[in-house]
């Protein structure tokens, strides 16, 4: 149970000495102000992740999701705010077959980058507040099969429940949300 759950909340951390953490199910680096070679000098991510939270790490990088794809017990992501991922990096994520949630919030994101995550047949929530998707290119989230809950405020889509797609979740009982309704 020592390693279950691991909360960093300030520097200090080496982020290698994770790989020797391979009974660790539930990450948390938010806000940590790790640096772009921190994240380059992990070599292997704990295997059994289930939960990986790395909200408000503007270091983390496209390349860098190409490991935390690599995490087949994942079942939550959260990249919020890390502000430097954009499309490029969304293919690697499309490996996460066991994924249930992911927040791509305040990230580079658009429809471009929402097609790659086609795979992920057991994705149920997705957030997506603060990116660059529009009207015409949230379609792409429509073919989500999986999906209970989207939350989609301060994007570029205007008048939420009178668009196509929106509709198009709302009649598959999905929960499409923003902040207008709250």
């Amino acid at each position: 149970f020592l390693y279950e759950l691991l909360s960093i909340n300030h520097s200090g951390v080496p982020l290698q000495a994770l790989a020797g953490l391979q009974q660790l199910r539930h990450l948390e680096l938010a806000g940590v102000p790790l640096t772009t070679k921190d994240f380059d000098d992990v070599t292997e991510w704990p295997q059994n992740l289930e939960v990986l939270m790395l909200l408000r790490n503007s270091n983390v990088r496209n390349k860098h999701l190409q490991q935390i794809g690599a995490l087949q017990y994942l079942r939550c992501l959260s990249l919020a705010w890390c502000d430097d991922l954009s499309n490029d990096g969304m293919s690697h994520l499309s490996s996460l077959l066991n994924l249930e949630s992911l927040n791509i919030s305040g990230t580079r994101v658009t429809a471009l980058g929402l097609r790659n995550l086609a795979p992920l047949e057991k994705l149920e929530e997705l957030i997506l507040c603060d990116c660059d998707v529009s009207d015409g290119e949230f379609r792409a989230v429509t073919n989500l099969k999986s999906l209970k809950s989207v939350r989609v405020s301060d994007n570029k889509i205007n008048a939420p429940f009178s668009k196509e797609p929106m509709l198009a979740l709302q009649r598959r009982g999905v929960i499409v949300s923003s902040v207008e309704e709250e």
